[in-house]
């Protein structure tokens, strides 16, 4: 009876996994995929080898399932590690009917990614350091010595637990890398026909940028409720139109709208920059509001940069920049 407690007693004390965690650690063939460690292994062994789980089942039966969880996450992160399909960069982020506004909305979301990448880059760098330091800790113990032998037992579950980070890290470095690489492709996309703007120049033309996200979202306020909400009113007065007037002109676009066989929004996309169009380059209705407030509608170019970016080299537009500029 009392070699059998002692038994269950040294069973509980079982720490062989720790073995396994050194092979994964110095097998240079599985270093590549990080040091995966099932949580069946740390279960199966220990003071936790027959305790009852859930579902009938023992925590070793419930940890084998959720081993085989993990591994099909692993594979659908292969896919599905990044913030959005290349179709949802295109028909969602970058649907802006004014490509200055594409373009605007290109610049922030470059601008995020490459956040995420660069501080992984430096991440990296560190951990590998890390790792390295670790290592080397390692290294220097004597397994003979019990204080010692311990110590580089939590040395290697550190060590594991870094490894493992580095590859999760690594997974995740690749989805930002796919959403950054498509965001180029779009930009470069638009590039062929928005290429050598300058600062000064988009501050010239905000008023058709306003107007033609203002008019969008009017359009919307109208086919739910027939009108225009307080709020969306508002900004139509701040860049000069009149409210009221534009209401009419709506509704007469969406009875044409419905009576559309049309299934596209191309309709919808010339009303837009028509109006837009013709409010903001034509009557100017801006100009008119700046004059009622004693501001100058001109943009100050002492505030603004002159040096023409986003150069496009091959299939790029000899007209103006700005598109929809037909003045």
């Amino acid at each position: 009876m009392a070699k059998r407690a002692l038994k269950n007693i040294d069973d509980k004390k079982d720490l062989s996994i720790l073995d396994n965690i050194e092979n994964l650690l110095t097998d240079p063939d599985k270093l590549g995929g990080g040091v995966k460690l099932r949580l069946d292994e740390v279960y199966s062994k220990g003071m936790y080898a027959n305790r009852k789980s859930f579902g009938g089942k023992s925590l070793v039966e419930n940890a084998k399932l959720c081993d085989e969880a993990i591994e099909i996450a692993g594979e659908l992160q292969q896919i599905w590690n990044h913030a959005h399909t290349q179709y949802a960069w295109k028909h969602i982020n970058f649907s802006n009917f004014d490509p200055i506004l594409n373009m605007r909305q290109i610049s922030a979301e470059i601008q995020n990614k490459a956040d995420v990448v660069d501080q992984s880059k430096w991440n990296v760098l560190e951990t590998q350091i890390k790792i390295q330091e670790v290592e080397h800790k390692i290294q220097q113990l004597d397994e003979s010595i019990p204080q010692q032998k311990f110590k580089k037992m939590r040395l290697m579950l550190a060590l594991g637990s870094m490894r493992s980070s580095e590859e999760r890290d690594l997974l995740m470095l690749e989805g930002a890398m796919k959403d950054l690489i498509a965001i180029k492709g779009n930009y470069d996309e638009l590039n062929k026909t928005v290429s050598g703007i300058t600062e000064y120049e988009i501050e010239e033309d905000q008023a058709y940028s306003h107007m033609s996200r203002s008019i969008q979202q009017c359009i919307r306020d109208v086919r739910q409720s027939g009108s225009i909400t307080k709020g969306e009113q508002e900004y139509l007065e701040q860049i000069g139109i009149n409210p009221s007037k534009l209401l009419v002109v709506i509704k007469n676009y969406l009875i044409r709208e419905e009576a559309s066989e049309n299934w596209d929004t191309r309709e919808l996309f010339e009303f837009v920059n028509s109006l837009a169009h013709d409010l903001a380059r034509n009557i100017k209705v801006s100009e008119t509001r700046l004059s009622i407030t004693k501001l100058n509608p001109k943009p100050d170019p002492g505030a603004a940069s002159i040096t023409p970016i986003a150069l496009h080299v091959e299939d790029a537009s000899d007209e103006k920049p700005l598109l929809n500029r037909e003045d």
